[in-house]
Protein backbone atom coordinates (compact mmCIF):
# COMPACT_ATOMS: atom_id res chain seq x y z
CA UNK A 1 0.00 0.00 0.00
CA UNK A 2 2.87 2.46 0.55
CA UNK A 3 3.40 2.18 -3.00
CA UNK A 4 0.33 4.23 -3.59
CA UNK A 5 -1.62 1.86 -6.15
CA UNK A 6 -3.24 -0.25 -4.44
CA UNK A 7 -6.61 1.70 -5.46
CA UNK A 8 -6.06 0.89 -8.57
CA UNK A 9 -6.41 -1.87 -11.47
CA UNK A 10 -2.85 -1.96 -12.59
CA UNK A 11 -2.63 -2.70 -16.35
CA UNK A 12 1.15 -3.37 -17.64
CA UNK A 13 2.79 -1.73 -20.04
CA UNK A 14 6.37 -1.68 -21.85
CA UNK A 15 8.71 0.69 -21.45
CA UNK A 16 7.91 3.17 -24.29
CA UNK A 17 7.58 6.77 -23.81
CA UNK A 18 5.75 8.63 -25.98
CA UNK A 19 7.17 12.38 -27.15
CA UNK A 20 5.78 15.89 -26.38
CA UNK A 21 5.81 15.06 -22.29
CA UNK A 22 6.77 17.23 -19.76
CA UNK A 23 7.95 16.52 -16.04
CA UNK A 24 6.55 18.39 -12.80
CA UNK A 25 6.09 17.12 -9.26
CA UNK A 26 2.77 17.43 -9.17
CA UNK A 27 0.12 14.38 -9.70
CA UNK A 28 -3.46 14.77 -10.72
CA UNK A 29 -6.27 13.16 -8.71
CA UNK A 30 -7.74 9.75 -9.90
CA UNK A 31 -10.80 7.85 -9.32
CA UNK A 32 -10.82 4.56 -7.25
CA UNK A 33 -10.47 1.47 -9.68
CA UNK A 34 -9.01 3.41 -12.10
CA UNK A 35 -7.54 1.03 -14.56
CA UNK A 36 -3.25 2.54 -14.33
CA UNK A 37 -1.25 2.06 -16.82
CA UNK A 38 2.52 1.08 -15.25
CA UNK A 39 5.83 0.28 -15.77
CA UNK A 40 7.08 -1.58 -12.58
CA UNK A 41 10.47 -3.15 -11.17
CA UNK A 42 10.37 -4.64 -8.11
CA UNK A 43 12.30 -7.44 -6.07
CA UNK A 44 10.73 -9.64 -3.35
CA UNK A 45 13.47 -10.61 0.11
CA UNK A 46 13.58 -12.08 3.18
CA UNK A 47 14.05 -9.97 6.39
CA UNK A 48 17.42 -8.43 6.33
CA UNK A 49 18.13 -8.44 2.77
CA UNK A 50 19.02 -5.08 1.05
CA UNK A 51 16.68 -4.83 -1.91
CA UNK A 52 16.53 -1.87 -4.80
CA UNK A 53 13.87 -1.54 -7.70
CA UNK A 54 15.29 0.84 -11.05
CA UNK A 55 13.84 2.02 -13.58
CA UNK A 56 16.36 3.55 -15.55
CA UNK A 57 14.78 6.59 -18.23
CA UNK A 58 16.12 8.13 -21.63
CA UNK A 59 14.62 10.48 -23.72
CA UNK A 60 15.04 11.68 -27.41
CA UNK A 61 13.59 14.83 -27.09
CA UNK A 62 11.96 14.77 -30.56
CA UNK A 63 11.25 11.28 -30.56
CA UNK A 64 10.25 9.88 -27.34
CA UNK A 65 11.78 7.73 -24.89
CA UNK A 66 12.20 4.51 -23.16
CA UNK A 67 12.45 3.45 -19.23
CA UNK A 68 14.31 0.15 -18.20
CA UNK A 69 13.23 -1.93 -15.57
CA UNK A 70 16.12 -3.47 -12.45
CA UNK A 71 16.79 -4.71 -9.65
CA UNK A 72 19.11 -6.35 -6.68
CA UNK A 73 19.58 -7.37 -3.43
CA UNK A 74 22.36 -8.62 -1.48
CA UNK A 75 23.69 -7.99 2.30
CA UNK A 76 24.01 -4.14 2.43
CA UNK A 77 23.98 -1.12 -0.12
CA UNK A 78 27.61 -1.74 -0.96
CA UNK A 79 26.87 -5.91 -1.85
CA UNK A 80 24.23 -5.91 -4.07
CA UNK A 81 23.73 -8.60 -6.57
CA UNK A 82 22.56 -7.09 -9.96
CA UNK A 83 22.21 -10.27 -12.47
CA UNK A 84 25.13 -11.78 -12.33
CA UNK A 85 27.77 -8.80 -11.11
CA UNK A 86 27.98 -7.64 -7.08
CA UNK A 87 27.54 -3.68 -7.33
CA UNK A 88 27.50 -0.85 -5.03
CA UNK A 89 24.03 0.91 -4.69
CA UNK A 90 25.83 3.83 -6.31
CA UNK A 91 26.66 1.28 -8.98
CA UNK A 92 23.31 0.06 -9.46
CA UNK A 93 21.88 3.58 -9.91
CA UNK A 94 24.83 4.09 -12.91
CA UNK A 95 23.95 1.02 -14.66
CA UNK A 96 20.61 1.33 -14.52
CA UNK A 97 20.59 4.60 -16.22
CA UNK A 98 23.36 3.75 -18.46
CA UNK A 99 21.47 0.97 -20.11
CA UNK A 100 18.81 3.41 -20.50
CA UNK A 101 20.64 5.30 -22.61
CA UNK A 102 22.35 2.25 -24.18
CA UNK A 103 18.75 0.98 -25.18
CA UNK A 104 17.92 4.35 -26.68
CA UNK A 105 20.83 5.20 -28.82
CA UNK A 106 20.65 1.46 -29.78
CA UNK A 107 17.28 2.13 -31.88
CA UNK A 108 19.28 5.36 -33.12
CA UNK A 109 17.91 7.60 -31.06
CA UNK A 110 20.00 10.32 -29.18
CA UNK A 111 19.43 10.72 -25.26
CA UNK A 112 19.10 14.28 -24.49
CA UNK A 113 17.43 13.82 -21.03
CA UNK A 114 18.13 10.85 -18.66
CA UNK A 115 17.47 9.68 -15.51
CA UNK A 116 16.73 7.39 -12.51
CA UNK A 117 13.82 6.46 -10.49
CA UNK A 118 14.53 3.98 -7.51
CA UNK A 119 13.51 2.30 -4.22
CA UNK A 120 15.89 1.31 -1.91
CA UNK A 121 15.91 -0.16 1.70
CA UNK A 122 16.72 -2.88 4.55
CA UNK A 123 14.00 -5.59 4.41
CA UNK A 124 12.40 -5.28 7.65
CA UNK A 125 9.63 -7.93 7.68
CA UNK A 126 10.19 -11.74 7.03
CA UNK A 127 8.95 -10.82 3.44
CA UNK A 128 8.59 -7.82 1.75
CA UNK A 129 9.72 -5.55 -1.47
CA UNK A 130 11.34 -2.96 -3.73
CA UNK A 131 8.74 -1.47 -5.86
CA UNK A 132 9.46 1.22 -8.38
CA UNK A 133 7.81 2.47 -10.71
CA UNK A 134 5.87 5.04 -13.39
CA UNK A 135 2.59 5.20 -14.32
CA UNK A 136 0.27 6.55 -18.07
CA UNK A 137 -2.84 8.84 -16.55
CA UNK A 138 -5.21 10.32 -18.97
CA UNK A 139 -8.01 12.86 -16.92
CA UNK A 140 -9.56 15.44 -18.59
CA UNK A 141 -7.47 15.68 -21.59
CA UNK A 142 -4.40 15.53 -19.40
CA UNK A 143 -1.88 13.32 -20.20
CA UNK A 144 0.01 12.64 -17.22
CA UNK A 145 3.57 10.48 -16.50
CA UNK A 146 4.35 9.81 -12.79
CA UNK A 147 6.54 7.42 -10.79
CA UNK A 148 5.99 6.12 -7.13
CA UNK A 149 8.43 3.69 -5.04
CA UNK A 150 8.28 2.15 -1.89
CA UNK A 151 10.28 0.06 0.63
CA UNK A 152 8.55 -2.34 3.15
CA UNK A 153 5.40 -0.06 4.36
CA UNK A 154 6.79 2.93 4.55
CA UNK A 155 6.64 5.25 1.83
CA UNK A 156 9.88 6.59 0.03
CA UNK A 157 7.91 8.34 -2.69
CA UNK A 158 9.32 9.95 -5.71
CA UNK A 159 6.20 11.71 -8.08
CA UNK A 160 6.33 13.00 -11.45
CA UNK A 161 3.74 14.57 -13.77
CA UNK A 162 3.52 15.75 -17.41
CA UNK A 163 1.09 18.35 -19.50
CA UNK A 164 1.50 18.14 -22.84
CA UNK A 165 2.38 21.04 -24.36
CA UNK A 166 1.76 23.21 -27.30
CA UNK A 167 2.99 22.11 -30.53
CA UNK A 168 5.01 25.24 -31.22
CA UNK A 169 6.70 25.11 -27.75
CA UNK A 170 8.29 21.98 -28.43
CA UNK A 171 9.32 19.17 -25.52
CA UNK A 172 10.21 20.41 -21.89
CA UNK A 173 11.44 18.67 -19.02
CA UNK A 174 11.40 19.48 -15.39
CA UNK A 175 13.10 16.74 -13.52
CA UNK A 176 14.80 16.86 -10.34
Amino acid sequence: MSAGVHEYNLVYYSSILPKDIAFTKELPETPRGTELPVVLSYVYGNGGEYLAAGLGRAIDKNRGGIVVETHAKGESPNNLIMGTHEVTLEEFKERTENLAIKLLEDRGFTAHEHGIIFSHGRSSKRYSCAVAGVAFVRFRRIRCFFSRSAVNHRASLSLRSCLPLPRSSGPRYAYP
